[in-house]
């Protein structure tokens, strides 16, 4: 953060594009949380806090493709 703001949705659009890489690359089972957290800089706590867990990440990244 270089300005000591927040910015939830960028965090959360950052997790989705991360995420839509992953799941891309890897599949749903091969995909890894700790990839994605890597790829979005951003912990780990911040895409259960979003999301819920691995299940509905993947469900978002679906529903942000779809449009």
């Amino acid at each position: 953060m270089k300005n000591g703001k927040r910015n939830p949705d960028k965090t959360r659009e950052r997790i989705l594009q991360a995420a839509l890489h992953d799941f891309a690359a890897h599949g749903y089972s091969g995909a890894r949380v700790e990839r994605i957290r890597q790829r979005a800089r951003t912990n780990a706590r911040m895409i259960y806090h979003y999301f819920g867990d691995k299940s509905r990440l993947y469900v978002a990244v679906l529903e942000h493709v779809i449009g």
